[in-house]
Order: structure tokens, then sequence, then C-alpha cells
């Protein structure tokens, strides 16, 4: 994942998949997190918004990576199926429940059309 622009309370990355630009919204503590972070550990690196786990090479960690290693590994310690989709499609789901507009997440998700789990969430929540 490249960082791009970190801007007002926003971040845009380049992913992999599709190498598609993504511009998501920050929290002020969240933005103010990364700020510190990219000035006093990561330093000005490659580009990469996280480096691999020696700081060195290349490449950055992949999404994939971060959903396979580091997540899994918080989730073994807490003893919970967590995976990055979970995180992914709870996020979506507690935006729906919070009056976000579904347009508007559909755009953070990057996707045109609602996914299933978010259509059930609408048929649910309609009835």
């Amino acid at each position: 994942m490249r960082l791009y622009t970190l801007e007002k309370n926003t971040v845009a990355v380049k992913g992999t998949q599709k190498r598609q630009e993504r511009v998501v919204p920050l929290e002020i503590s969240a933005k103010e997190a990364l700020e510190r972070y990219l000035k006093e550990v990561r330093g000005r690196g490659q580009g990469y918004l996280f480096l691999n786990f020696t700081g060195r090479g290349s490449k950055g960690i992949s999404d994939k990576s971060v959903g396979r290693d580091v997540l899994k590994e918080y989730a073994d310690q807490l003893d919970l199926p967590v995976t990055s989709k979970t995180l992914r499609n709870s996020r979506a789901i507690h935006l729906l429940e919070s009056g976000v507009d579904i347009q508007g997440v559909l755009r953070l998700l990057g996707v045109k059309d609602p996914p299933l789990y978010m259509t059930s969430w609408i048929q649910q929540s309609q009835s």
C-alpha cells in the first residue's frame, strides 16, 4: 500500500488490487497518530505506508500481509475469528447504522453495487 497524500482528514493510498487509488477518511486522532508514525518511526521511506518487518528492502507490507499476519496475531490473542474482511464488513454496517449515506459507504469500499451482506442488512433494516 503506497501513501500518496495525507491532507485534511483523509489519506489517499494506492493498494495492489486493480492499482486503484482510494481516499480514506480519518478521524483527527488517527491522522495525528499517522503523522507521528511517518515522522518519528518510519521516516521518509520508499513511499510505502508501512514497511516490511525488517524496515528495509524495496517492498512495503501488502494488504494481504496485514490481513494474514498482523491481524491474525491479534485475533489469536483475543481468541476471536477476525479477518480483514470481517473488519471491513463490520465497519460498513456500522457506518450505515450511524446514518451514513449508502453511496458514501460504497465509495469508501470502492464498489459500485452493494455486497450481499449489505443488501441483507438493508432489507432487514427496512422491515
